[in-house]
């Protein structure tokens, strides 16, 4: 790098220290008339044990320039959330990828450093390294993203799945990651997106590895992104540590398809017998056209039309917020009773699955981690 590249990237990175520094994140949080909500109350828990009011929004992405915008609809989203009288709310896959509008001039980065779907998902040989990009504006990412989150959660009261943001750990490895916060603003969970695809893979992010399920006050819950939702050991094997309720977040970065739309969580919730949420970015994502509904399912025999849809957004494309009431006692009596639980042959699982895994490790290679080029480009 020139200097006056190296000097261009201090200043740049001084302004974005400037511009979300935490003294300024939690003046600008406390500015905001914030109602909080009596549905996570000690008294509402008592009241009601065994159901839960889970909000699925549906987000219409939009780069930020500032942190305020961020914040602004973040909380427009949570207060629809709470005067509806939600106790836990879902955000979308890629939310977090809204803050790197805080980049000057980041839209033409964008456009000559991020991977073309329709290529095999292979990065362009100009502009910069997408990683590089993500890992330098990390800091000011972060502190925007968990700031917002953590500081609402508990200004509301409510329970927050964040959706999710691309952040290095500790480890140094750029991953997709979810967040889980409680009603009092404490992380609750955490979740690196198991299954990337190939475009995400080519931009230098890494698979999690691990998958663990979180207790709150009315059952365990999984935080699961996206593509992770498109194989059924997910949630077999998140149902299997207790989760009855998973929340999704998703991008689906194409125009409307049925059956492409229905191929996630709908099928999962049917086979593992758990209820999901699931949150979508909607609009303009990045030049594509973003499409999916805010959805919330449940095992076909617990809803009114035995469809598995508790509730639906009435569109695809514009800001939404859908909300339910799930009954808990209601799942776990049916999941005794005539849950695919009940169908698991665990005897013939504990002894073929070991070799099958074995078998599928030697045939497809240890390092492969994404689809096939000729399968679905959605994430």
């Amino acid at each position: 790098m020139s200097l006056i590249g190296r000097i261009q990237e201090k200043a740049l990175g001084a302004w974005l220290d400037f511009a979300t520094r935490q003294g300024a994140l939690e003046k600008l949080l406390a500015s905001l008339r914030t109602r909080r909500g009596e549905s996570c109350s000690p008294a509402a828990l008592a009241a009601s044990p065994q159901t839960v009011r889970v909000a699925a929004m549906q987000v219409e992405f939009e780069l930020t320039k500032t942190p305020r915008a961020f914040v602004a609809q973040v909380h427009r989203l949570l207060s629809r959330a709470v005067e509806q009288g939600a106790q836990v709310a879902v955000f979308p896959e890629e939310l977090g990828t809204e803050l790197l509008g805080l980049v000057p001039g980041i839209g033409r980065m964008l456009t000559g450093g991020l991977p073309d779907p329709g290529k095999g998902g292979e990065a362009p040989a100009s502009g910069p390294e997408p990683i590089a990009v993500l890992r330098f504006v990390a800091p000011a990412v972060r502190r925007v993203f968990e700031t917002t989150f953590s500081t609402l959660a508990r200004d509301f009261g409510i329970w927050v799945y964040t959706g999710s943001v691309n952040l290095p750990g500790p480890d140094g490895r750029v991953c997709n990651r979810s967040f889980l916060y409680d009603a009092e603003g404490r992380r609750a969970g955490s979740h690196e997106k198991l299954h990337l695809l190939p475009v995400e893979a080519n931009l230098g992010l890494s698979r999690g590895s691990r998958l663990e399920v979180f207790d709150t006050p009315w059952c365990r819950v999984a935080i699961p992104i996206c593509m992770d939702s498109t194989y059924f050991e997910t949630f077999r094997a998140a149902s299997s540590l207790g989760a009855e309720l998973v929340l999704l977040g998703v991008c689906d970065a194409q125009p409307y398809n049925f059956w492409k739309a229905h191929r996630g969580l709908w099928p999962r919730v049917q086979e593992s017998g758990v209820y999901g949420a699931m949150s979508p970015v909607v609009g303009r994502f990045l030049g594509l056209p973003a499409t999916q509904h805010a959805a919330i399912f449940a095992p076909l025999e617990l809803t009114e039309g035995r469809d598995g849809v508790v509730a639906l957004s009435p569109e695809v494309e514009r800001e939404q917020v859908v909300v339910a009431t799930l009954d808990l006692a209601r799942l776990r009596a049916w999941r005794g009773e005539r849950g695919p639980q009940r169908a698991y042959n665990l005897d013939l699982y504990r002894r073929e699955l070991p070799q099958v895994y074995a078998d599928a490790e030697r045939r497809w290679g240890k390092r492969r981690t994404v689809l096939q080029e000729d399968e679905p480009q959605v994430a």
